[in-house]
C-alpha cells in the first residue's frame, strides 16, 4: 500500500502532459492553469463526497486503529531496508 500511495503522491508532483492519459485535462493546463486547478479542485471535491458515501464500492476511511500500528511499522521498516539495499525476507 505504502508503494502505491508514494506512486500516487509522485503523480501530482511531477505532471508530465507529453503521454497524457486525459488528453483534455493536459490541453486545459498547457492552455488556462488557473482554469486547470479549478477543474482539478472540482474533481477532488467530488472524490472526497464519494470516499464517504455508503457503497460497497468506495474505499473507506477510518481514524487510525492502534491495533494496526505493528504492520504499519513493518510496512515503514520494510521500506526503510528496501531503500538502504538490505535483503528483504518476509516476517
Amino acid at each position: 500500500m505504502w508503494h502505491l500511495l508514494r506512486y500516487v503522491r509522485h503523480m501530482f508532483h511531477k505532471i508530465d502532459a507529453t503521454n497524457p492519459v486525459n488528453e483534455g485535462a493536459a490541453s486545459l493546463l498547457g492552455v488556462d492553469e488557473d482554469m486547470y486547478r479549478s477543474a482539478v479542485r472540482r474533481c477532488v471535491q467530488t472524490s472526497e463526497r464519494a470516499v464517504y458515501m455508503e457503497t460497497a464500492n468506495v474505499i473507506r476511511f477510518e481514524p487510525p486503529n492502534p491495533r494496526h500500528e505493528s504492520a504499519r511499522r513493518e510496512i515503514r521498516e520494510w521500506d526503510h531496508r528496501k531503500a538502504a539495499g538490505q535483503q528483504l525476507t518476509p516476517g
